[in-house]
């Protein structure tokens, strides 16, 4: 995430589909005011951007905003959320309650460190953009999370799963990204289950064998895109 100071805020470009602004504890009203003068559509919270509080209330004040990034934050009221009928894109880590993602079907790009008793994703109609963080399910795969078929996009990092056969069918589904996923070991994916597939990236996943990388690069070939980069020594 780079951020930049421009006109008197913080700012981040290159996450959203909007640049959000900073909320800085000590300067709230002055930074609600700028976003509402300006009708911006994004806002970051990051401890490192002098963010402190434990709770999302200010958003209320906000209600048109279509971008909320949580960067490290730790929160104990997420409410806030829940008032901002216009949410496109959403990225939270895990020091929060769990999410009721019944009451955020207008979004389309999550970005998510899942945490236990988070709601049913599969309430996510709309959603065409998931990346899934720091995730270790108890079952070694998806079915705790219900990924909607929706998703068009999916991307895996630091997700303890063995095999790419644990993935949901997602007939929608255009670019597969598995990123430092040190468990993973089988690249075998049962394409009728993925009639969309465009591009497939494995990346820094160690413990897939040298001879499993050279199958998968032959099996997925006719694919518009094929990144698999040989394992590291370990």
């Amino acid at each position: 995430m780079i951020t930049i100071r421009e006109n008197g805020f913080y700012q981040v470009n290159n996450q959203a589909h909007v640049p959000c602004i900073g909320i800085e504890t000590d300067r709230l009203e002055n930074c609600l005011h700028g976003i509402n003068q300006r009708q911006l559509k994004g806002v970051f919270c990051s401890p490192y951007h002098r963010f402190a509080f434990n709770h999302l209330s200010f958003l209320k004040d906000i209600p048109h905003i279509e971008a909320v990034l949580l960067n490290d934050t730790s929160l104990n009221d997420i409410d806030g959320l829940y008032t901002l009928k216009n949410l496109r894109y959403f990225r939270g880590n895990a020091k929060r309650p769990p999410i009721d993602f019944s009451r955020l079907c207008s979004l389309k790009t999550l970005v998510i460190e899942p945490v236990s008793r988070d709601g049913d994703l599969g309430q996510l109609t709309q959603l065409e953009t998931l990346h899934i963080r720091h995730y270790r399910p108890r079952t070694k795969d998806f079915s705790l999370l219900s990924i909607p078929e929706t998703v068009t996009e999916l991307t895996l990092e630091w997700v303890s799963f063995n095999s790419l056969q644990a993935l949901p069918e997602l007939p929608n589904l255009k670019r597969l990204n598995i990123i430092h996923c040190k468990n993973l070991t089988d690249l075998n994916l049962t394409l009728n289950q993925y009639p969309e597939l465009e591009s497939l990236q494995v990346y820094a996943c160690i413990c897939v064998p040298e001879q499993e990388v050279e199958r998968a690069r032959s099996a997925y070939g006719h694919l518009k895109h094929v990144s698999i980069e040989e394992p590291e020594a370990h």
